[in-house]
């Protein structure tokens, strides 16, 4: 069997060759933009050639010229979540459909050579590989992606010189190959779970094939552009350490930043350095930090991390995220190690060790002053290896109150919104954490800190400006995996702070009743309206 490569693969491809035959079917406007709804040529086959629909955002202030190409996740091909932070920043946007044929709505029509592309189909080959890798689904949307440069480099408002690419989960998978044929692309940004496709059907002579052709693994060594990868520290497809593997082996153009207490989902301040990144390689070309570099050390049997950064005059915060345990990555609880400066590039921090052949899992994030957020590498070690000691464990009935800030929730409901954490005020000027989407999680009821009893109860101070019903979700890990749990609440009172108390057996699924708190790894409080959490309190 010939080996193909990702040179090989792409060695004839000529994304210009055919011309666009743009077909314009309406043009909507409001106050912040216009948007063009078009199909156009994209590949072209020995049975007719790739209709591409996509849509064209142009901010309505003056264009700055510079433009992506966006290929969010597909099955939400249209969301606006980062079409939106774009425009608002000055940045025309092309959003092409690449799922392709669809029961309702508006689609890209592929040739019947290139069916296994249509994702909604019984020809779909996303989670399987045909013997030409040129018929792959994953080539035919990388050349979708390609596609849409192209019609940008054409538009008379955009700068040649200042187009990008951007991915989202499945959409950010095309961005690699995108930003190695595309050479002369301003950078490229790839979100969430760009490296791991969970059910990908491969025998060993397909996997070899995606490995060294269709896998982003096979192009982050050879891209030149600046490209930013951004992965979420509690993603639910498990993928931070595939991802951070694809960083470690990709080229020095790359660069890689975790982002904390995350789920597929983006803070302001996270979203703000993806369009720092972006203004960087688009209006002023400076060069790029090097990556801060965390390193495990054994002094005296306890566990050190050592942190380097660079350009530390530009270094805004500095922050260290740790996790020690073996739970599955959307339920890891990072918490915060608090650093020591002992020079001017240079940190330290203590990790106390309970769990001595549990793995331990370390990484820096650098906010600089532009806005920039940067990670290194993830440094796990096993500390038992090390000859680390373990320390006793100090069991806390105090899961969480206000002082200890935003760090311990996320969110991991209606990820497709992009959602704030935040303090807010109750009555008697008593604050509490909220979150812009009515839902907060916690994964500190699983630490071996402040987990609780099997037959605990769990009291929540709680504030809500009106009655309303709390959805609480508990999951905990069984011996047959992972199991959730619900129980529902009403807030007994309004405008004034109230307790909730919780035991086991208020949580049920459609398996049967909780066991008890002893297994819990995360708490998820739903709420209707807006609602203020002040304190997590085992009684």
């Amino acid at each position: 069997m010939e080996l193909i490569t990702a040179k090989t693969l792409w060695k004839d491809y000529d994304p210009r060759n055919i011309p666009l035959d743009e077909t314009v079917l309406i043009t909507e406007y409001n106050e912040k933009y216009s948007v063009k709804h078009v199909y156009f040529n994209g590949e072209a086959t020995g049975d007719g050639c790739t209709r591409i629909y996509a849509r064209v955002y142009v901010p309505a202030s003056i264009p700055s010229g510079a433009a992506v190409v966006l290929m969010n996740d597909i099955e939400t091909p249209f969301d606006t979540t980062y079409t939106e932070m774009l425009l608002d920043c000055g940045y025309t946007v092309l959003v092409p459909d690449y799922a392709g044929k669809r029961t309702e709505g508006r689609f890209t029509i592929y040739p019947r050579s290139l069916n296994r592309a249509d994702y909604y189909t019984e020809t779909s080959g996303f989670y399987s590989l045909p013997d030409n890798p040129k018929v792959s689904c994953w080539y035919v949307y990388a050349s979708v992606m390609l596609r849409g440069y192209v019609y940008l480099e054409n538009m008379p408002s955009v700068d040649k010189s200042r187009i990008c690419f951007m991915g989202v989960r499945r959409g950010a998978i095309q961005v690699y190959k995108a930003a190695y044929v595309m050479k002369e692309a301003a950078c490229a940004v790839a979100l969430f779970n760009s490296s791991y496709i969970e059910g990908l059907d491969t025998d060993f002579d397909d996997a070899m094939v995606y490995n060294t052709c269709l896998a982003p693994s096979a192009y982050a060594p050879l891209v030149s552009v600046p490209f930013y990868i951004v992965e979420s520290s509690n993603n639910r497809e498990n993928s931070l350490f595939y991802t951070d593997d694809l960083y470690r082996a990709a080229s020095d153009s790359v660069r890689f930043y975790v982002a904390e207490h995350s789920d597929n989902t983006l803070n302001k301040i996270q979203r703000d350095s993806i369009v720092s990144f972006l203004n960087s390689r688009c209006f002023s070309c400076a060069p790029l930090p090097a990556p801060p570099v965390v390193t495990a050390k054994n002094s005296d049997r306890a566990l050190y991390y050592e942190v380097k950064i660079s350009d530390c005059q530009d270094a805004e915060a500095v922050k260290l995220y740790y996790f020690y345990g073996t739970e599955k990555g959307e339920y890891r609880n990072w918490s915060r190690l608090n650093l020591e400066r002992v020079s001017e590039n240079e940190y330290i921090a203590k990790a106390d060790v309970y769990l001595l052949k549990a793995e331990t899992s370390a990484y820096v994030t650098v906010k600089y002053k532009n806005g920039l957020l940067l990670s290194g590498g993830i440094e796990t070690k096993t500390p038992y290896l090390m000859g680390v000691a373990a320390k006793e464990i100090v069991k806390s009935r105090l899961v969480y109150d206000t002082e200890m800030g935003v760090d311990d929730w996320l969110i991991t409901e209606n990820i497709n919104t992009s959602g704030e954490i935040s303090l807010k005020e109750g009555s008697l000027g008593v604050t509490g954490v909220t979150s812009s989407v009515n839902s907060l999680t916690t994964l500190k009821i699983g630490d071996v800190h402040t987990c609780g009893e099997r037959d605990s109860l769990l009291q929540m101070l709680i504030y809500s400006a009106r009655m309303q019903t709390l959805m609480i979700k508990v999951t905990c890990h069984t011996e047959s995996g992972y199991k959730t749990y619900f129980a529902s609440k009403k807030t007994d009172s309004f405008d004034e702070w109230s307790k909730i108390t919780l035991s086991v057996d208020d949580f049920k699924s459609p398996d049967g009743p909780m066991d008890g708190w002893d297994n819990a790894v995360s708490f998820t409080v739903s709420s209707e309206d807006t609602l203020l959490i002040n304190s997590l309190l085992w009684i």
